[in-house]
């Protein structure tokens, strides 16, 4: 409730996460996308089969789009 009324802006968000990650479980990433969601955030989420705690090329190039989509490059 606190995040709501400090919110002064709200920016696209991009999250990527492997489901073998040993260190943060990916089911917080669909709970940020969801809580993000109903704050109304433009966020969406994207999960990897075999990413463990990591990037991959994939995330790279998810991220490098997510990128020039925002600043229209």
């Amino acid at each position: 409730e606190r995040m709501e009324n400090e919110l002064l802006s709200r920016f696209p968000i991009k999250l990527y996460h492997g489901k073998k990650d040993e260190v943060i479980n990916y089911e917080f990433t669909v709970k940020a996308y969801k809580k993000l969601k109903i704050l109304d955030f433009d966020v969406s989420y994207q999960l990897s089969q075999e990413l463990s705690h990591s990037i991959d090329d994939e995330g790279l190039k998810l991220g490098l789009k997510f990128i020039q989509k925002i600043f229209y490059i």
